[in-house]
Parts: structure tokens; sequence; C-alpha cells
């Protein structure tokens, strides 16, 4: 070998100087070189593989000759490779002992990026699904306020025809059909007015976890984006570019003792958090589904209930009205009748009273013990005929008078009889009247409730907010 100040000098990256000879000698193990000799392991040396292995002409004996023959060839390029590496990229030397160990570097550079790479799109997709449930909850939000606005009119209109059926007269005031139904909606109206306020709140705190969830997500994906720009731009460096790059690689301490172990290395603390945030935000995910779903429940429920019930309260209502008006015009018709029966009684009564009245002055007139005069009788008869003729006479004054007196002994009892059952006609009377007069009561209030209606504006109804 020549001196090495014969040798034409080249400088690497790190300012260091070696042979150029021996660069093209050691770039390409095994090359020609230009006087025909061979460099590294082709300078006429054999292994003692290749020395046992047949010829390019002689087939391989069995399986295992050929196996082993392929990876002595594949290990001595390996050695040859890393011989290379050492004796090209191994002179030039740092202070402090640091050593250029790029293609370390840049391996776990990849295995960051790839690392980063991963966890950046699992944080993405994580994302979009955060703000997928996000948009559901805030759906079911103002669905729930929509629901809650809604319910107030009905709830509005209960709570005012239970109001209107209070003014009804004391003796309607009965447990009836539409009573209870006008108790049992207002009482659903209550209940889910009261479920969709817990609800309310319930989502609004749900709402708050999730954007913050998505806020620590999409910070922690900038983060991540940010070293993975970083980790990108750090694999452009290499050995045959200085500081001048953007990105350079610090330099790597060759001290074995500082390793770590992977869960404890900043990669697996990145990947650990991202997986804790991964699957806490997938947990608020399921609970905020679950609670989706639990608001659908009961919106629909709440809706055919309230839907069911004001058929079932309709119903009720014109039933009774129904009801209440035929019993209204029997009692008019009956009152009616029994008002013409009343002045027909009394007629009838005054007459009797009149009749018995003049019987009585005639009793009093009539004397049937008085004697009759024999001159009133003709008196060219005999006296015997005459004196019977008087005793015929006083005969028929007593038996007329003894009639009289049966006739208004009688007609007293029949005006007697006749009294008491007018008088319960006039009590009967009283009572249906009083009975009617209540019964249009009643009615009116039933028509007076089929009438209301739900006031408009900021005072019906309540709060439009859950």
């Amino acid at each position: 070998d020549s001196p090495a100040s014969d040798r034409p000098q080249r400088h690497g990256s790190d300012g260091s100087v070696g042979s150029g000879a021996g660069l093209e000698q050691q770039s390409l193990t095994g090359s020609p070189r230009n006087d025909g000799s061979h460099v590294g392991s082709s300078q006429g040396r054999r292994t003692p593989e290749e020395a046992e292995a047949p010829t390019e002409e002689e087939p391989f004996p069995d399986l295992a000759s050929w196996e082993a023959h392929t990876r002595s060839h594949l290990s001595a390029s390996r050695s040859l490779r890393e011989e290379t590496d050492a004796k090209v990229f191994g002179r030039s030397g740092h202070k402090n002992g640091f050593v250029d160990r790029s293609g370390l570097m840049q391996a776990t550079l990849k295995k960051r990026v790839a690392v980063s790479t991963s966890l950046s799109k699992a944080l993405l997709a994580r994302i979009e699904r955060t703000e997928h449930i996000l948009q559901q909850v805030v759906q079911c939000l103002v669905a729930l306020e929509r629901d809650y606005v809604a319910t107030a009119m009905p709830h509005d209109v209960v709570l005012r025809r239970l109001e209107v059926r209070e003014r009804r007269p004391p003796r309607e005031r009965i447990q009836d059909d539409l009573q209870d139904a006008l108790e049992v909606e207002r009482q659903v109206l209550v209940d889910a007015r009261q479920q969709m306020q817990h609800h309310f709140q319930a989502g609004a705190a749900m709402q708050e976890s999730l954007e913050g969830a998505k806020a620590e997500m999409v910070k922690d994906l900038q983060s991540k984006r940010h070293a993975l720009r970083l980790e990108r731009s750090s694999l452009l460096f290499d050995a045959f570019h200085g500081k001048d790059r953007a990105c350079a690689l610090p330099p790597v301490v060759n001290n074995n003792s500082g390793s770590r172990g992977g869960a404890e290395t900043p990669t697996g603390m990145a990947a650990a958090h991202v997986q804790e945030l991964l699957m806490r935000t997938q947990k608020l995910d399921r609970h905020a589904e679950d609670f989706c779903q639990s608001v659908y429940k009961l919106l629909g429920g709440t809706k055919l209930s309230l839907e069911r019930l004001r058929a079932k309260t309709s119903c009720a209502m014109k039933k009774r009205i129904n009801e209440t008006l035929a019993l209204k015009k029997q009692l008019q018709a009956e009152v009616s009748e029994s008002q013409m029966t009343i002045t027909r009684t009394e007629m009838s009564l005054d007459m009797l009273r009149q009749e018995i009245a003049t019987d009585k002055q005639h009793l009093d007139n009539m004397d049937p013990t008085a004697d009759v005069s024999l001159t009133s009788f003709d008196q060219r008869l005999p006296p015997l005929i005459l004196v019977k003729m008087r005793e015929d006479a006083m005969a028929r004054n007593q038996d007329h008078y003894d009639k009289l007196s049966e006739k208004v002994k009688a007609m007293e009892e029949k005006l007697a009889s006749v009294q008491k059952t007018f008088d319960k006609l006039v009590a009967t009377h009283e009572e249906l009247a009083a009975n009617l007069e209540s019964k249009t009561q009643a009615w009116n209030v039933d028509v007076a409730c089929s009438k209301v209606q739900p006031k408009h504006g900021p005072s019906g109804g309540g709060s439009g907010r859950c």
C-alpha cells in the first residue's frame, strides 16, 4: 500500500479526512478494481462453506445443503455490509463520546412516525365519532325543549278544564269518566314534563362532557400532528448533510445503560395516554348513546300516551255532554208536564172546594127534622093520604140531607187525598226544576270545557324552556 500522503484526500460530512482509494475499494465489497484485482472476500479466498458447496453446474445433494448455502451467503453479505459501514462511516467522531448512529435514529424515527400516525388516525376517528354523538345529543336537547314547549299548552288546557269544572253545582260534582280522564291526563303531563326537565339537565351535562373530551382530543391531535411534522422533518437528516438542515437529529449518547423499558419511553407514554383518552371518550360516547335512546323512548312514549289520553278525554267529554243533554231534555219535558198537571189540579181543587162550600151551605140551610105542614098538600085529598104524603116528604128531606152530607164528606175526603198528592207533585216539581237547573249548569260547564283553548303568548303554558 502507498502512504496516505500520496492518496487523494476526501472530506466527509463531519469534516474528517479519508482516503479516496479506500473509499472506492470499501464502498462496493468485492467489486473489481481498474487493475483487474478484487477487494475484500473476492481476492481468491473461500470460506469452508464455499469450499464444500458444489459449483454452479452441480446440484445440491439435499435440501439442508441448499438452505445452508443460501444462509451462508446472507450471513457473509450482512457481515461485509456491517464491516463496510463501520469502516466508511465510523471514522468521523464527535466530542464528549457522541457517535453518529443515523440508521438507528432513522429506524426509531420511522417507528415513532408510524406510532404517531396511528395515534393521529385513531384520535381523528374518535373525534369524528364524538362529533357525531355530540350532534345527536344536541338534537335530543332540541327535541326535549321542543316537546317540553309543546306539552305546555295541553297542560294549560287540562288545568283550565279542571278549573272550569270546579264551577259545577255541588250536587253535580261527581267523579265521572271525564273527571278521571282529565286528572289522569294532568298527572301524565306533569310526570312527562318533570322527566323532560331531568333529561334536559342530564343532556346539558353530557354535552359539556363531550365538548370537553372533544377539546382535549383536538388538543392532543394537534400536538401529535406537530410532533409528526417534526419527526418527518427529522427523517430528512442523513450523515452526508450537516447542521444546515431545518431539523437536525440530536446526538445520541453512546450509553446502553440509560435505556428504559418500552412502557416508560415517550412514545409508550403517549400511546398509553391516547389509549386512556380513547377508552374514556368511548365510554362517554356509549353513555351518550344510551342517553339519546332513553330520550327518544321518553319522547315517543309520551307522545303516544298523550295522544291516547287526549282521545280518551275527548270521547269522555262528548259522552258526558250528550248524557247531560239527554237528561236535561227529559227533565225539561217532565217539568213542563208536571207544571201542566199542577195547573189543572189546582183548578180542579178550586172547583172541588167551591162545590164543597156550596153543598155545606145547602146542608146548613136544610133542617131534616123540620115538620112538613099539611097545608102544603092538596086539601081535597083525604086526611090519611095527606098524612102519608107528609111522612113521605119528611123522609125525602131526610134522605136528601143524608145524601148531601155523604157527598160533602166524600168530596172532603177526595179533596184531602188530592191535596196530599198535589203537595207531593208540587214538591217533586220543585225538585225537578232544581235538578234541571243543576243539569243545565253542568251541561254549560262541560260545553265550556270543550271550548277551552290554549292561551297564546308568554303568559300561556308557563315557561318555554326546560
